[in-house]
Parts: C-alpha cells; sequence; structure tokens
C-alpha cells in the first residue's frame, strides 16, 4: 500500500502557521490562503501597478488568452484612465466545487484627500489542479446580489 505523501507550507505572511497538503488532496486552509492571496493580490492596484498584478493573475491562469485577459486589461485601463486606486479586504471565504467565493470590502480611492468608496463585493475563482498539483485559475467572476 502506497501512503499519499505529505508536504508541510509555510505561507508567507505567517510563518508560525502551517498548511497540510498532499498530492490527492488539498486543505481548505490551503485553497483559502491561496484565492484569498491571488484575489486581494489581484484587486488591490493603483494605475503604477496594475498592469504588474494582472500580468502575475494571468500567469496562473488557464484562461490566460481567453476571455479572461481582455476583461482585466480593460480594467486596467480604466485604472489608469482615471487615476484610480482600489484595495479588496476579504472577510469571508466559501467553497464550491472546483471554485472559491470570497466576499469582502472592495475600496475605490479617487485622490488622497477623498475618503474612498466602499461596496461589498463577491467574486467566484474556480480553479483546476493540473499536473503535480498545481493550481490553475479557471474562471473568475464578480458575483452581483
Amino acid at each position: 500500500m502506497r501512503l499519499d505523501p505529505l508536504t508541510i507550507l509555510v505561507p508567507q505572511f505567517n510563518a508560525g502557521e502551517r498548511i497540510p497538503v498532499s498530492r490527492n488532496k488539498l486543505s481548505k486552509i490551503y485553497l483559502q490562503n491561496w484565492g484569498v492571496s491571488l484575489l486581494q493580490d489581484l484587486m488591490t492596484v493603483n494605475p503604477a501597478s496594475v498592469d504588474l498584478k494582472v500580468q502575475r493573475f494571468l500567469a496562473l491562469s488557464a484562461t490566460a488568452f481567453g476571455k479572461l485577459e481582455p476583461q482585466l486589461r480593460k480594467q486596467a485601463q480604466q485604472i489608469k484612465k482615471e487615476k484610480i486606486s482600489t484595495a479588496f479586504y476579504a472577510k469571508e471565504v466559501a467553497f464550491e466545487d472546483g471554485s472559491i467565493r470570497v466576499t469582502g470590502d472592495f475600496k475605490t480611492y479617487f485622490g488622497r484627500d477623498k475618503k474612498p468608496i466602499t461596496t461589498s463585493k463577491t467574486y467566484r475563482l474556480s480553479y483546476m489542479r493540473a499536473e503535480h498539483g498545481v493550481l490553475i485559475v479557471t474562471a473568475l467572476k464578480e458575483i452581483t446580489p
């Protein structure tokens, strides 16, 4: 009987935390950290950082050259044109088959002296496991209430 080897990951933001992962199953803690960190990185941008953030996200996406790329590039152009900054702060995570639903506060800043506009947003981040257990984004969708 061959046992599934267990690997322990040390998250970059909390060195005291340990997340077990195996070849056959990902822990919910790992999926939660993965999904939240991807969304927070992609959605927390300013005109100077947005292109790099989109590029990093697309590098983890199976749909990098599909319909997700034009959508993200269009949003990046809008952020640069309107000179806005955004930040996303996750508050709640739910798991669905092959996807993670993340709800949080989305803040839009239109200038240094103005208060941000805060809205609650929910995103569904769909994924698949590729070769060697690598997770790849297959879709990203904002869910409207």
